[in-house]
């Protein structure tokens, strides 16, 4: 990774790790807690179960130098209830933890993907840089 350009590290870095994280969404879609029928968002918008689970989303960023990356597995604003009130649980509902569990449950498979990512974008910006030239 660092024999790369240095506009060409930060965007391979980036791939890789949003390589790693799919495994950890795909787990967390497919264990999130559904309800049973419609409800209400906090804007007002009926919808119906799986809302959160639809919801999910991975951000991926680069820190300053493009030295770092790193991933942020969520949900989308309007499902914010699915990490707060259901991972976390409240004064009156127990917790039902689905998001740290498809972290910890994935751990190999995130490794696998980011060597398989990684190396998979090096191949790519080699390609792009040798076009370049």
């Amino acid at each position: 990774l660092r024999a790369l350009r240095a506009d060409l590290q930060g965007p391979a870095l980036r791939a890789a790790v949003r390589a790693a994280a799919k495994p950890v969404k795909e787990r967390a879609a497919a264990t999130v807690p559904k309800g049973r029928g419609l409800h209400k968002t906090y804007k007002g918008r009926l919808v119906g179960p799986g809302f959160a689970s639809r919801s999910l989303t991975v951000v991926t960023k680069l820190g300053a130098t493009a030295q770092r990356a790193f991933a942020l597995i969520g949900v989308k604003r309007e499902a914010f209830y699915a990490v707060s009130f259901l991972e976390r649980g409240t004064s009156k509902m127990a917790a039902r933890p689905w998001l740290v569990p498809a972290f910890e449950a994935t751990r190999s498979a995130q490794l696998t993907a980011l060597k398989e990512g990684l190396a998979k974008a090096i191949a790519r910006a080699v390609r792009k840089a040798g076009r370049k030239r």
